[in-house]
């Protein structure tokens, strides 16, 4: 049944993909779902689909079928993107904020040098918290994305997952992270790569654990620095 698939899309296997196309079949055929299948569509190739792609030769779908099976991929990103927006707000941040204003007086550059586990190992993030990827901007508008902190192992390096536990990660430093979550904003977003977005060279003023790493970070050095 669709009900027992994975939670996450992405994990999604062709027969995964099958079943839940056969589940939800309407407005096209079993005929299609086998153009799929035979495709090699699995749960990530899905979200790559386009009604282009699906009438082309490889799958030769026709376009109103075509149209009615990406419909239920929009469903699926539409309640992918729904369960980020619920992570944002149990989070209690304020979207409509800008990134936080950044102390002058600072070498901002210099906390991209500050380990994760540092700040994991002195309690300002701890295993299970949400770490938000939220930077707004003109080209680009609003873009979030949400990781959880699984860990740190013995290397230093911080575990972090997709909120469902999928998809774990290892970085050392908030920088690597970073690039990491920019990868996967996009491929969600499916930006072209003349309008990729690229990591900033200060990656904390974009991160939160329910307030800004930024912050974390200046409290992290003012205890560490005291006489």
């Amino acid at each position: 049944m669709a009900d027992e698939l994975p939670k996450d899309v992405a994990k999604w296997s062709v027969d995964d993909v099958e079943t839940y196309l056969t589940f939800k079949m309407d407005g096209f055929d079993e005929d299609d779902i086998k153009a799929i299948k035979d495709g090699g569509v699995n749960g990530k190739c899905l979200f790559q689909l386009t009604a282009g792609i699906l009438v082309s030769e490889e799958f030769k779908i026709k376009f109103t079928h075509a149209v009615a099976i990406m419909e239920l991929v929009k469903e699926l990103n539409d309640k992918r993107d729904k369960e980020v927006e619920e992570q944002l707000e149990s989070l209690s941040l304020d979207k409509t904020k800008k990134t936080p204003e950044i102390d002058a007086s600072r070498n901002v550059n210099a906390s991209k040098d500050v380990f994760l586990y540092q700040l994991f190992n002195e309690g300002y993030i701890k295993q299970g918290d949400l770490l938000l990827y939220c930077r707004n901007s003109n080209t680009h508008g609003t873009v979030s994305f949400v990781r959880k902190i699984v860990n740190v192992n013995e290397n230093n390096q911080i575990i972090t997952s997709l909120p469902d536990d999928s998809q774990e990660s290892l970085s050392k430093s908030l920088t690597q992270l970073e690039k990491t979550v920019v990868d996967d904003i996009n491929n969600d977003r499916r930006f072209n790569d003349n309008n990729k977005l690229k990591p900033n060279n200060n990656p904390f003023p974009y991160f939160f654990v329910g307030t800004s790493l930024f912050e974390l970070r200046k409290k992290y050095e003012e205890r560490n620095t005291k006489s």
